[in-house]
This record gives C-alpha cells, structure tokens and sequence, in this order.
C-alpha cells in the first residue's frame, strides 16, 4: 500500500465511507483474483458472493482494523 492508501485507511477507520469505498474499488478486484474456493464448495459458492459479504464485512468492521504491516489490508 502507498502513503495515499494508508491515509485512507485510516480516514476510513474513523467512519469515512466514501475512503473505504475507495480501498475496496482499488483492491477489491485484485482480491476476487487471488480468492481460492475449494473444489468442493465451487458449486454453491460463487467468488462474487464471497465478494459482497466481504464488502459487507468490510464496512461494518473496519472501525476495529488495526493495521499490521503493508500488506494487511489485503489480507
């Protein structure tokens, strides 16, 4: 992440949607990219519903992300 993403990361933990917003449509596809569904659940799971739950997710807790390292957005 660059200086820019760590300053939104922490706008968007204060409760700035429009920030977090803007991680999610930056690294959002980049994540369904490395999304790995096990062959066993592929055919109830679609990527682009675990997407939306994690978006989801995202947004209701991103006020208790506590950044370590990097890359832990991502993670």
């Amino acid at each position: 992440m660059s200086g820019s993403d760590d300053a939104l990361l922490e706008k968007a933990a204060r409760a700035d949607a429009e920030a977090l917003s803007t991680l999610l449509k930056r690294y959002g596809p980049q994540v369904r990219r490395e999304l790995n569904i096990s062959e066993q659940w592929r055919s109830v799971l679609d990527p682009d519903d675990v997407m939306q739950v994690t978006y989801v997710e995202a947004f209701l807790r991103i006020d208790h992300f506590t950044p370590k390292g990097p890359d832990s957005f991502l993670a």
